[in-house]
């Protein structure tokens, strides 16, 4: 994490790492292509980022 201050306002940079694991899915995707693990880190990283700025104030 990094802050800085831009235009008089405080700004920070924030890496967010995650792991997971897949082999308790519930629903219905291919694990034996590696397309599916791109498309599944996609959806995770929309997710993570929407949450990340809906805590901004």
């Amino acid at each position: 994490m990094k802050g800085n201050v831009s235009k008089g306002k405080p700004e920070v940079d924030i890496n967010i790492k995650i792991e997971g694991n897949v082999g308790e899915v519930l629903c219905e995707i291919t694990l034996s292509e590696p397309e599916t693990f791109d498309e599944v880190e996609k959806i995770t990283e929309k997710e993570v980022e929407e949450t990340v700025n809906q805590t901004e104030t």
